[in-house]
Parts: C-alpha cells; structure tokens; sequence
C-alpha cells in the first residue's frame, strides 16, 4: 500500500473510532432526528388530503429543519481542524487524509440520520410513497449544498460563535429567496 492510501486508511479507521467511542452524543443525535420527525410528521399529519400549497409548505419546514440541524456540525467541524492542525504540523499525516476521512464519516452520519428523520416525517405526512424517491432526492440535493456552504463557513472561521454568525447571511438569503413569488 502506498504512504498516502496507508495514512488514509489509518485516519479513517481512527475517526470512525473516535466517531462510535461517544455512544452517547450518537444516541442523542438519533433520538433528537426521532424526535424532530415525529413532530413535524404530526404538524403535518395527512396533508395529502390538503390543497398541494400546504403540501409545498410542508416540504419546505421538512427541508428548513434539516438545513438548521446541518448547523450542529459546525463546531466539531472547527474542533476536529484545530487538532488536525497540531497533527499534520507534527507530520502524522497529510492533512488531505484527514479531509478525506472527515468527509467520508460525516457524508454517511449525515445519511443515515437524515433518512431515518425524512422517512418519519413522510410517513405521518400521509403523502403517497411514490413520491418519496423525488422529494428525498431534491431534499438530499438542498441539503448537500448547505452543508457544503456550512464546512466552507467553518474553514474560514475560527470558533462556532463566529462560524454561526458568517453562515447567517447566506442562509437567511436563501431561506428569503426561495422560488416564492
């Protein structure tokens, strides 16, 4: 195996380690998603028997809820930077391992919970499930760009604080400029 795919490997297996050694912070995740689809599903219980626009606004509370809970990740995005920092100054390894690594466990915890947290609400929406394959792949398509914008705010700031308040802008400015007329 050559240097670099070796150090990939290593920092992966460590972050998926470190990532299931705070069971709790996992099962507080998973219950807080459980949670936020049940009441919203029940917010919008059988809203298939509603005019589409109130179908239209549930999906758009649906997708606004995931991009907020995207901003959650901010500060371990920050935290797992900093220490990144002492490391690849110290010669561990690149630090393209590192962001190779983060990005692969981040895109799957992101996945899971965000289909377990879409399925619940859909489900108690009452909307048939032959949509569900289109409205979760645009949902998916939303959520990938903000969290995209969201690492981008986190690399240029240097606390949560200051990440949150960067992210701010953009994202009221899409929340405003949503497609409504």
């Amino acid at each position: 195996m050559a240097p670099f795919e070796r150090q990939l490997a290593l920092v992966l297996h460590r972050t998926v380690v470190l990532k299931s050694r705070s069971k709790g912070a996992l099962v507080a995740q998973l219950v807080s998603t459980i949670v936020k689809g049940v009441i919203l599903g029940i917010a919008f219980l059988k809203i298939d028997q509603e005019a589409p626009i109130y179908q239209v606004a549930f999906i758009f509370l649906l997708a606004q809820m995931e991009v907020m809970g995207l901003l959650q990740g901010v500060e371990s995005t920050i935290k797992g930077r900093t220490i990144m920092k002492y490391e690849v100054s110290d010669r561990l390894y690149r630090d393209e391992a590192f962001i190779i690594s983060m990005a692969i466990v981040d895109t799957v915890t992101f996945l899971f919970f965000n289909i377990i947290y879409s399925t619940i609400a859909f489900a108690l929406s009452g909307l048939s499930w032959s949509y569900f394959g289109t409205f979760y792949g645009w949902s998916l398509f939303c959520l990938l760009v903000f969290q995209s914008y969201f690492q981008m705010v986190a690399a240029a700031s240097t606390s949560s604080a200051d990440a949150t308040t960067k992210a701010l802008p953009g994202m009221i400015m899409f929340v405003l400029f949503n497609g409504k007329c």
